[in-house]
């Protein structure tokens, strides 16, 4: 795990240490090292999903099912006008419930996708795309891509 989290976090990484019942704690080396790893998620060791959340006093570290899990989905042939938050929200719902946005489409610094982090419910399927009809000329097919489904 210490080897896949260097190759992965590299100089954000200070140190990896395992715990009882396959839980590891990754030390980090500030605050924007922990935003950065949790807004590039999910990760994943071979075909398992690696759940990484933020320490907090209280955590409870069982291993549990999940009814819902977050996930980062690429948009894709999202027409201009809904390239807002709302429109990326409105976008994201037809999953689940919209989270946030990366740091690229919320500045609309790069147009190619979107990337959103939604809460689904683990038992849902996901569609591979949509069509949206805005009032005007042919419907857009908002295509989703993820890298993981529940």
């Amino acid at each position: 795990m210490k080897t896949w989290a260097e190759k992965l976090w590299g100089d954000l990484l200070e140190d990896v240490v395992s715990i009882d019942n396959g839980f590891f704690i990754f030390k980090v080396k500030s605050e924007e090292a922990i935003d950065k790893i949790l807004e590039d998620g999910p990760y994943y060791v071979g075909a398992r999903l690696i759940v990484v959340k933020k320490w907090q006093l209280g955590l409870n570290l069982i291993k549990s099912e999940f009814s819902s899990v977050l996930l980062w989905v690429k948009l894709y042939n999202v027409p201009l006008e809904l390239w807002t938050e709302e429109g990326l929200g409105y976008i994201a719902s037809i999953m689940g419930t919209p989270l946030y946005l990366d740091e690229p489409t919320f500045k609309r610094s790069k147009l190619t996708f979107a990337r959103i982090c939604i809460e689904v419910p683990a038992n849902k399927e996901i569609p591979k795309s949509f069509k949206i009809n805005l009032g005007y000329g042919d419907p857009y097919e908002i295509l989703f891509m993820v890298p993981w489904k529940p």
